[in-house]
């Protein structure tokens, strides 16, 4: 016979079953600091082996966890539990990837200007 406390905690408004880490987002989303510092030491080591794989030469995995945690934050009263917290965090963390992507495309333009191959070939030494 099962007790009502081994039944999963449900969403008031759906009856998705609520796991512990969409639970903590749902207090970080009450600005509870703690259950932030508990998901982003949970989470962190996960990010940083997503994060491997991904050509980051001129942005650590540390930087872009701390944007993707930074986004998390300022997005956390926009967590609706309609998904799992891993969906929601991985979804943040896709879009700043994008971003940082974009970001570096644009440093590369503005230097691509800066010094042209054709500037480069001209150059002598010589005033």
């Amino acid at each position: 016979m099962l007790i009502q406390n081994e039944w999963p905690k449900m969403d008031s408004n759906s009856k998705i079953p609520l796991d512990e880490n969409t639970r903590l987002m749902q207090k970080v989303a009450d600005d509870d600091v703690e259950a932030f510092s508990c998901l982003y030491h949970k989470f962190s080591p996960v990010l940083r082996r997503f994060l491997a794989n991904w050509d980051g030469r001129y942005t650590s995995a540390d930087d872009l966890i701390q944007k993707i945690f930074s986004r998390l934050w300022e997005q956390r009263k926009h967590f609706r539990a309609e998904s799992s917290f891993k969906t929601y965090l991985f979804g943040i963390a896709h879009y700043v990837l994008n971003e940082e992507k974009r970001q570096l495309g644009k440093i590369v333009k503005i230097n691509l200007k800066k010094y042209s191959v054709f500037d480069l070939a001209c150059d002598d030494g010589l005033s």
